[in-house]
């Protein structure tokens, strides 16, 4: 548990930290490690995403410190998680994984996409464990945190998608597109 809360502040410096040990990785992994640590690819990353730049560095700060949240709520009530067994080895495995999200975080690429995977975990702990008991309000804040990662997906979605898709009737999208 101690490491979970050392990683979400060393987390700053785990960029100069996998510098580091490239050398003494092996050759398959280092090519890797040596191109999601290079200063250009982090800069490049970084000036992606345009005019809204700042907007989108928020939303991910707070959906980062949104989950992490979470995550501590669950070590606070960690008796009432490792007591249920449905729960007890994925709380265990929580923890580790959080704590790798947290350290590869600052390397684009790499953190967010892992960070992906600890929600639908984090959803089932907390549904297991607490639902309709504690901390409703914390759930209230959620669309809050999400909204700009609904908004880009809308955006994604209404480029590659026709309208007709919305309204469609399935048997005619199957006709149409195959």
């Amino acid at each position: 548990m101690d490491l979970f809360f050392i990683s979400f502040f060393v987390s700053n410096i785990s960029v100069e930290l996998v510098r580091g040990i490239i050398d003494s990785l092996p050759s398959f992994i280092a090519g890797m490690a040596q191109s999601y640590t290079d200063e250009g690819y982090i800069e490049e990353r970084a000036a992606a995403g345009s005019g809204f730049y700042w907007v989108a560095e928020f939303f991910r700060f707070a959906v980062r410190v949104y989950m992490n949240y979470l995550v501590w709520l669950f070590i606070k009530n960690s008796n009432r998680i490792t007591a249920n067994p449905k729960t007890k080895a994925l709380f265990a495995f929580l923890l580790i994984w959080m704590t790798f999200v947290n350290f590869t975080m600052p390397i684009p690429s790499l953190g967010a996409r892992f960070m992906y995977l600890a929600y639908p975990i984090i959803a089932y702990i907390w549904l297991v464990n607490f639902k309709g008991v504690k901390y409703q309000k914390v759930l209230h804040a959620m669309p809050l945190v999400f909204l700009f990662s609904f908004y880009t997906q809308f955006l994604l979605y209404k480029n590659v998608l026709s309208p007709t898709f919305y309204f469609s009737s399935p048997f005619y999208l199957l006709y149409k597109y195959f």
